[in-house]
């Protein structure tokens, strides 16, 4: 998993919200992302490539996939009886990552919440 920013959230919290594959190749055989416009994903791309040809070397390989998700992550900054606290929303369904939620809702504890 390669991050764009650095947050609280686990990977898998991050990798539990929805987005958008924008890149997914199948086949017998597949080389390591190049041209991505992050060169952090061109590189990850790379080293998990020759560490798969490493560990697999004396193997037959039948099929290969990867995949390129993007998820998006927003931060959002507040204030909150005059103390500083963020939260952030994620994935295309909006769900809400909160590290230390100053208070209850009503009905949870707004992990999990979404906002519509």
């Amino acid at each position: 998993m390669v991050r764009f920013h650095e947050s609280d959230m686990s990977e898998k919290e991050i990798t539990d919200g929805s987005g958008q594959v924008v890149l997914e190749e199948q086949g017998p055989r597949v080389w390591p992302v190049q041209n991505y416009p992050n060169e952090n994903v061109n590189l990850v791309s790379a080293e998990f490539a020759s560490k798969q040809a490493a560990q697999h070397q004396n193997e037959r390989i039948l099929a290969q996939r990867h995949s390129i998700r993007v998820i998006p992550v927003s931060k959002v900054e507040y204030k909150f009886k005059g103390d500083d606290y963020e939260y952030m929303v994620y994935g295309q369904d909006h769900k809400i990552f909160h590290q230390d939620y100053p208070q209850s809702c009503m009905c949870c504890t707004c992990k999990g919440c979404v906002i519509l």
